[in-house]
């Protein structure tokens, strides 16, 4: 009997061990799972409460060289702290998220979307004067011409071909959908300092060169006093490029970097994306690709001629601003903005002159008026061989922060 009571009280402590073994391994495992689930969870609140506070900021309407901290939750274990900026005509927000011990940074790019009352293939000055068109013209979207009406035209060795059957034409008024100016300040005033250096005559090369500029430092500068071409570079980030001509060659690698310049050329089969602002020429050659987001800028501050040239076979993604001061009134005979056959935008276009168009533009245009040269004659209120279409691009494009009242989104994340 005895020995049966020993054996019984074995048999239990036995038990007694194995039933806190298991307890033991139950909240080690649980104390695991909470440790790994902080270590894997965590970055990921994190970086949902840094794009969180992005997104409450882009309802509120961006405000550039602004701090701001969040805090989510009472206990203030999880916050976003914002810093904003300009980038070019693109806000630039630093933005970082924290989840208790975990902290998930990044900055990005924010612009514009294209409202839906503001999407159409074209609009036009009210001139007075219908609108020719002459060989293969395809307009599908809304538009807006003088008299609500296009003329078909034949010119010598041009006939008239157009397919308007997807086109919604309504009347054209005095005023152009143009950009808010007040928004362009900083940069116009960058420009015209360049008005003020002592030029010299000689040229820089800048070859070999591969520098990333870190978002959430102070901008790169390289600048030159007169001609400055760039080779075989690769450049990348918050770079700013102050020359009085600017010369980008085939071979060089640029991204978000920004130019400016009195005049600025892209040599042919340029592949890259940058922000390109300049006061008389901007030439950008054939077979050069302009990747989302790009963005051209020709802000002319005398009343001397103007050139804006895009190259056959070049594709831009992103836009184009082609304006003189928009309270003088200046001749259009002597300026040349010209887009030529085969090139294609992906975007928006805004130009206060005569346009020569003869491109393909997904998107909205905006012009005061087309124009059409030829080696003998210049046929005003003219269009030929172009293509408008609106659907064309996504709802989703997001452009510069170029206009009022526009909603604000998120260009991209950028690379820390």
């Amino acid at each position: 009997m005895k020995q049966l009571k020993g054996g019984s009280l074995i048999y239990s402590l036995m038990i007694f061990v194995i039933i806190g073994s298991l307890l033991g391994m139950i909240i080690f495992l649980n104390a695991l799972q909470g440790s790994y689930s902080h270590q894997t969870l965590g970055p990921i609140w994190a970086k949902h409460n840094m794009e969180s506070g992005v997104m409450s900021l882009l309802e509120a309407g961006f405000q550039e060289n602004k701090t701001l901290q969040n805090q989510l939750f009472n206990d203030q274990s999880d916050s976003c702290l914002l810093k904003t900026e300009r980038w070019g005509m693109y806000g630039l927000v630093h933005a970082t998220g924290t989840h208790k011990n975990s902290v998930f940074s990044s900055s990005c790019l924010i612009g514009q979307l294209i409202s839906d009352e503001k999407r159409y293939a074209l609009q036009t000055k009210n001139q007075q004067s219908t609108i020719s068109l002459a060989g293969q013209v395809s307009i599908q979207g809304k538009v807006f011409v003088p008299n609500s009406a296009f003329r078909a035209v034949s010119l010598p060795g041009i006939s008239y071909q157009a397919d308007l059957r997807q086109a919604t034409v309504k009347p054209s008024s005095t005023f152009l959908n143009r950009p808010y100016w007040q928004n362009w300040e900083a940069i116009k005033q960058q420009l015209q300092e360049l008005r003020t250096w002592q030029r010299n005559s000689s040229a820089y090369v800048l070859e070999h060169m591969i520098h990333q500029q870190a978002w959430r430092e102070s901008p790169k500068v390289i600048q030159a006093a007169s001609s400055l071409t760039i080779g075989d570079c690769a450049l990348e980030g918050k770079i700013l490029i102050l020359a009085d001509e600017i010369i980008v060659k085939a071979n060089s690698q640029l991204k978000h970097c920004i130019l400016m310049g009195r005049r600025i050329k892209i040599e042919d089969g340029f592949r890259g994306n940058l922000q390109a602002y300049a006061l008389e020429t901007i030439e950008i050659g054939t077979s050069v690709n302009l990747t989302y987001p790009s963005l051209l800028a020709l802000l002319p501050d005398t009343p001397d001629p103007i050139s804006f040239q895009l190259g056959q076979y070049t594709t831009i993604e992103g836009e184009v601003f082609i304006s003189r001061n928009p309270f003088r009134t200046l001749p259009n005979r002597y300026d040349n903005c010209t887009i030529s056959e085969n090139s294609s935008l992906w975007g928006s276009v805004y130009c206060s002159q005569s346009l020569d168009f003869r491109g393909n533009m997904n998107g909205r245009l905006v012009t005061n008026d087309f124009i059409f040269h030829t080696p003998s004659r210049i046929y005003n209120h003219t269009l030929v061989n172009a293509t408008f279409h609106e659907n064309t691009l996504s709802k989703s494009f997001v452009g510069g922060m170029a206009y009022m009242k526009e909603p604000y989104q998120i260009v991209e994340w950028l690379e820390e």
